[in-house]
């Protein structure tokens, strides 16, 4: 009934500014990525913390295309990022 109706308009709503904000996040990312790119560039030298930030890119545009795909797990990326960012600050603090 009337109920349902708003339960499924709202899930909707949700589901659509989940999208939205999945698709910043992507844009956001490929623009940090390709800042960084342009930064090694300029230096003319390329680190191991360059490295690891790139990795660390890549997997969360991996993590944004297993949502979209449903092919892979959900749980596997986040861990794949956190092991990533520990060994790029253990680097930086050298």
């Amino acid at each position: 009934g009337f109920r349902d109706a708003h339960a499924s308009r709202a899930g909707k709503v949700f589901q659509s500014l989940e999208h939205l904000l999945l698709i910043v996040a992507t844009l956001l990312t490929l623009l940090a990525a390709g800042s960084e790119v342009f930064a090694v560039y300029q230096r003319q030298s390329i680190t191991l913390a360059d490295i690891l930030l790139m990795f660390l890119y890549t997997e969360v545009i991996g993590m944004i295309a297993v949502f979209y795909t449903g092919k892979g797990s959900f749980f596997v990326y986040p861990i794949f990022i956190a092991i990533t960012a520990l060994a790029r600050l253990i680097v930086l603090q050298g």
